[in-house]
């Protein structure tokens, strides 16, 4: 009698060890399966995150090609001003040497004027003595 019980516990037992290795065995799969998931997710999260630094790497590239250009334009503007400012600095000479130039043309008309009437006046004086 106490043989059987002892065999009873023992198959007992042993469905219990069974099923503790049946439900292991299922854990263990369960965790693999949840681990490749995870590891899969952490593969394309890595991917993503190789593919942000790749794009921020080459838009810093960009920003920094960009100000060099705004540099240039820049500069090409200071040029173009120093340029504008001599345009306005030989407009303004010449307006002066304008005025300067008519000034001596109304000079000198005043004076051939004043010649002319001088030498028709001598003209006549050289006639009267004749």
């Amino acid at each position: 009698v106490e043989g059987e019980r002892l065999m009873g516990e023992i198959e007992t037992l042993r469905k219990t060890l069974e099923e503790e290795q049946t439900q292991s065995t299922k854990n263990a799969q369960e965790y693999e399966s949840t681990l490749a998931t995870y590891t899969s997710q952490q593969d394309a999260l890595n991917a993503q995150i190789a593919e942000k630094e790749d794009a921020i790497a080459t838009l810093t590239k960009d920003l920094g090609a960009s100000q060099k250009q705004i540099e240039v334009i820049q500069l090409e503007m200071e040029v173009l001003q120093s340029k504008v400012d001599e345009a306005a600095e030989l407009n303004s000479y010449n307006t002066q040497l304008q005025k300067e130039l008519d000034a001596a043309k109304t000079n000198l008309a005043e004076k051939t004027s004043a010649m002319e009437t001088q030498m028709k006046e001598k003209e006549s004086m050289i006639s009267s003595l004749e």
